[in-house]
């Protein structure tokens, strides 16, 4: 999965620190595909969500980086995003 350059250097901005290409490809895109602006209220992808679980829980991406992702999309401007990005923090919590 190739990652952008503006994609990276967005990310990097959010997180105030480097993030390695590897982190941005495998959890923080699903997570922004997971929460994206266009998908419609109430319609969150489960599949989606229990991957991005799987992939915490099977320790390819440490629980604060997770986290810092997750939060990323919790603090955003639109309201719907932030309640699938709540919906994905729930998943990945039970």
């Amino acid at each position: 999965m190739s990652v952008s350059t503006s994609y990276v250097k967005f990310l990097r901005s959010c997180f105030n620190e480097r993030l390695s290409p590897f982190l941005l490809s495998t959890f923080c895109m699903p997570v922004d595909k997971a929460t994206s602006e266009l998908i419609p209220k109430d319609h969150d992808d489960i599949t989606l969500n229990l991957d991005i679980s799987d992939q915490i829980r099977s320790k390819k991406v440490t629980a604060k980086d997770a986290m810092r992702a997750i939060k990323r999309r919790i603090t955003h401007s639109n309201p719907n995003v932030q309640l699938l990005a709540l919906s994905v923090n729930n998943n990945t919590i039970l």
